[in-house]
């Protein structure tokens, strides 16, 4: 009966420690069952955009991201869509958008659920950041 006692404290501790263990965004989630490349598939709104801390939210008003799990999206701004190609870099911290004019925009990744994506985009010591819902 002992053992069987002791067995269990070390198969809830064995548990128990990779749970507590360092998140990778820092806003969240510590833990989900859902790949990365599955929570960022989908259309996003902006909910919130600021730009080194002003709220400029209402020049984003009608935007929306579609990010497919097969790398590629479309950029929805005042009509016009702009595509390309998105990947994960550095251990899926930092994603990555390769338009197809050929710009590049790396944005860090803040928080990233089904329902939420918070990205910030470093603009030479300002910094752009968006918090995206799920629509």
């Amino acid at each position: 009966m002992k053992q069987l006692i002791k067995f269990s404290i070390i198969a809830a501790i064995s548990v128990a420690l990779p749970l507590t263990s360092c998140k990778k965004y820092d806003e969240g989630p510590g833990f989900s069952l859902a790949s990365k490349k599955s929570r960022v598939d989908g259309t996003w709104k902006i909910e919130r955009a600021t730009y080194s801390g002003t709220d400029i939210t209402s020049e984003f008003e009608g935007v929306e991201w579609t990010m497919k799990k097969d790398g590629t999206f479309n950029l929805l701004i005042d009509g016009t869509t702009e595509t390309g190609k998105w990947e994960f870099l550095t251990d899926k911290t930092i994603l990555e958008f390769v338009f197809n004019d050929g710009s590049i925009e790396k944005y860090t990744i803040k928080r990233l659920t089904n329902k939420e994506l918070w990205i910030e985009l470093d603009d030479f010591g300002d910094i752009l950041e968006f918090r995206l819902a799920a629509k």
